[in-house]
């Protein structure tokens, strides 16, 4: 995983408010000039970001993976 992908998602993450999908994440890097075009490696991305406690996983609709800031997460 690349630290510097991953410095940028935390902080988008941290700005910009609602759902985060893997589309989400990949349009992210493209703006940023990050190569990073595969879903696989957004979906790898938002794991970690997770697992760090920064989103979390909302399994409400089966059919799409969607993180989202936890409640009462610090803006």
């Amino acid at each position: 995983m690349s630290t510097a992908r991953l410095s940028v998602l935390r902080t988008a993450v941290a700005q910009r408010p609602g759902p985060w999908t893997t589309q989400k994440v990949r349009r992210l890097y493209a703006a940023q000039g990050i190569p990073a075009p595969f879903r696989g490696t957004a979906r790898r991305d938002l794991d970690q970001v997770a697992r760090e406690g920064l989103l979390t996983r909302d399994d409400s609709d089966p059919n799409r993976r969607v993180f989202r800031r936890p409640k009462g997460a610090a803006r």
